[in-house]
C-alpha cells in the first residue's frame, strides 16, 4: 500500500471526477479563479445537485490550490461551495 503525498496525489488526479486540467488547459495556477471552478462544476455534472458539484469537483481542486498555496505557488484562492440543502433528520 502506498503512503504519502504523492500517493494521495495519484488517488486524486486519476479519479474521472477530478479534472482540474479542465479548468484551463493554457493557463498557469496563478489564473484560475473560483468563477472558474464553478463553471467547471456546472459543465461535468449539469443535471447534479450542489452537494455532488461540491464533492466531485470543488473541494477536490481547491485542496490542490491550497496545497500549492502553502508551498508559494499561489495566493490562497477561498472559494466559495455550492448550497446544500440542510439534512432530513429522522427525528
Amino acid at each position: 500500500m502506498q503512503r504519502g503525498f504523492a500517493a494521495a496525489r495519484r488517488k486524486i488526479l486519476g479519479t474521472p471526477h477530478m479534472p482540474l486540467n479542465l479548468v484551463a488547459p493554457a493557463r498557469r495556477i496563478q489564473q484560475i479563479r473560483a468563477a472558474d471552478l464553478h463553471d467547471l462544476a456546472l459543465r461535468l455534472h449539469p443535471d447534479s445537485k450542489p452537494a455532488t458539484r461540491n464533492r466531485w469537483v470543488l473541494r477536490p481542486c481547491v485542496t490542490i490550490l491550497h496545497h500549492a498555496a502553502n508551498a508559494g505557488l499561489c495566493h490562497w484562492l477561498k472559494v466559495p461551495a455550492f448550497k446544500e440543502p440542510r439534512p432530513v433528520t429522522r427525528a
